[in-house]
């Protein structure tokens, strides 16, 4: 009787699992669905539309924001101070073209000799031209011809004015205003090629004079410890004022009358402020070489006074907190 009362029992319990078991068997397993992943649109400049009606204006960009507004300005085809979609997607369209333009011209571009495969010495790069001379954009590569003013010739008629140079560029404008021979406005080629012939002979004549410039005699190779460097005055060295010392309030004295007044001094730079301050002893806002003489006297005094007392101590530090009881 115990046994038939077990088997029943198992039965009853395995059958409906097996049941089971054939049912998920039958069922299909659900297929996992894939989000179609979308190209790269790239950057867009609708999403500074603000008021969603298709067409982005200037006012909407943000300000002070100079990538933007090229941006705007190269897909604004018209000219009309609007960008539509379709001008944006014209101008993705012109861009895409160049890049596989770019792309299937540089396959035929000629290649350094590569070293086999393996491991390269750290820092070791194949020297030499490339083979069949390797051409650029501007013929084949030579020596540096350093910056020119002629690529912003906006109507290129050989003349360079002020008119076509970039808004608030102090470095271009300085550069003009140097290359302009006989400040008329206008710089030609011949202004051009003479302002790069006389950096040329500059820099040359630094460079000679350096090779006679005197050294600091410098230890045996492998003898110096490593960031020490050698001390003491150069050997007959002078600068441009002579001798190095300390800075003097003189070289800001325009008509060189041997009195330097707070207008001959440059604007906006609190350091020759506050040594012109320091300096005039009587306070009528006019410093003379007695004046700047005692200046220096006295902080040479106080310098000898500094080294003659040796560094100075530190403050005491704070008492720390006593250490907790041990516990027991």
């Amino acid at each position: 009787m115990k046994k038939a009362f077990l088997l029943a029992i198992a039965a009853a319990v395995v059958f409906p699992m097996i049941s089971m078991a054939d049912e998920s068997a039958a069922q299909p397993e659900p297929q996992k669905v894939q989000k179609e992943r979308k190209a790269p649109q790239g950057p867009t400049l609708f999403k500074f539309d603000a008021n969603k009606d298709g067409v982005v204006t200037k006012d909407e960009l943000p300000a002070d924001n100079k990538f933007i507004e090229g941006m705007f300005n190269h897909t604004d085809a018209d000219k009309d101070g609007k960008v539509t979609k379709e001008e944006e997607a014209a101008r993705k369209a012109e861009l895409q073209k160049r890049y596989e333009q770019r792309k299937a011209n540089a396959g035929d571009r000629p290649r350094r000799p590569q070293p086999p495969k393996g491991p390269r010495p750290q820092g070791q790069r194949p020297q030499g031209p490339r083979p069949d001379g390797f051409r650029g954009p501007q013929g084949p590569r030579g020596p540096q011809q350093g910056p020119t003013l002629f690529k912003f010739d906006a109507n290129k008629d050989g003349v360079v004015t002020k008119d076509e140079l970039p808004k608030d560029n102090k470095f271009i404008e300085g550069m003009f205003n140097h290359t302009d021979a006989d400040k008329d406005g206008k710089v030609t080629k011949e202004e051009e090629a003479a302002r790069k012939a006389e950096l040329q002979k500059r820099y040359e004549q630094r460079r000679a004079n350096a090779g006679a410039r005197p050294q600091r005699p410098m230890p045996p190779k492998g003898q110096r410890p490593q960031g020490q460097r050698p001390q003491g005055p150069r050997p007959d060295f002078k600068g441009p004022q002579g001798p190095r010392g300390p800075m003097t309030l003189f070289k800001f004295d325009v008509n060189k009358d041997g009195v330097v007044t707070k207008d001959e001094l440059p604007k906006d730079n609190k350091f020759v402020e506050g040594m012109f301050d320091r300096t005039d002893a009587d306070k009528d806002g006019k410093v003379t070489k007695e004046e700047e003489d005692a200046h220096k006297a006295e902080l040479q005094k106080r310098y000898e006074q500094r080294k003659a007392n040796g560094p100075k101590p530190g403050k005491p530090g704070k008492p720390g907190k006593k250490p907790a009881p041990e516990k027991k």
